[in-house]
């Protein structure tokens, strides 16, 4: 099984959610799920099964959350 990806704990679980359920972006609410999913503990193969987006591009949301929030 593959590690989990390290997520700073920016928001809580419940604040992430509800920005994945309320934000109008199609593609914004993607990336914040995939930070959800991340921050709950899913692998980053998990996270491309759900979300169908590639590895590199999980990374780079994980990533840019991590530096930016």
């Amino acid at each position: 099984m593959e590690a989990v990806m390290n997520v700073k704990k920016h928001h809580t679980q419940k604040e992430l959610l509800h920005l994945y359920k309320t934000v109008s972006n199609p593609r914004l609410a993607r990336r914040i799920n995939g930070v959800y999913l991340a921050n709950k503990g899913l692998s980053c193969p998990q996270i491309m099964a759900i979300t169908g987006a590639a590895r590199r591009t999980i990374q780079q949301w994980v990533h840019k959350y991590n530096k930016q929030g």
